[in-house]
């Protein structure tokens, strides 16, 4: 090849260079410079990790209570306040409310809220589900 074809031409022996200092410090001010940013996005991604993972615990809890409620059924549910321990051994306590539901008749309304006792700034998981008697179910008159 000649070197007049556009094309590098590798001599025998050619010096080959390193990085100059100037192309290194670029390179530690650019590290410097990211290193912080990416630190803070993996801080924050643990963080809401753990609140994921505690919103998760807390609806657990309130979709246990929820099944607990409709086995009692239509007459024999009333609003309360419970705790429930996980097996990680942290404690959830779990509130829920009892209206009748309008306009439809034989049924209630009922909303459980669920959230960890001992955390301060608890994530509160709440479920709101209806539930009818069995008469409202069959077509029939009142309550029962």
């Amino acid at each position: 090849m000649r070197a007049g074809d556009g094309q590098r031409v590798c001599r025998r022996g050619a010096r080959e260079e390193g990085m100059s200092l100037l192309e290194v410090l670029v390179s530690v001010v650019l590290i410097l410079l990211t290193v912080p940013f990416m630190v803070a996005l993996e801080i924050g991604a643990l963080k809401l990790n753990g609140d994921a993972g505690e919103l998760d615990h807390a609806m657990w809890a309130a979709q246990a209570k929820v099944e607990e409620l409709r086995a009692i059924g239509y007459a024999g549910v009333a609003a309360g306040q419970d705790e429930c321990m996980l097996p990680d051994g942290r404690v959830v306590t779990r509130e829920w409310t009892v209206r009748n539901a309008e306009p439809v008749v034989s049924t209630k309304t009922i909303t459980v809220v669920a959230f960890e006792r001992d955390s301060v700034d608890a994530r509160r998981a709440g479920i709101d589900f209806v539930l009818a008697s069995r008469t409202a179910l069959s077509g029939g008159g009142g309550g029962g």
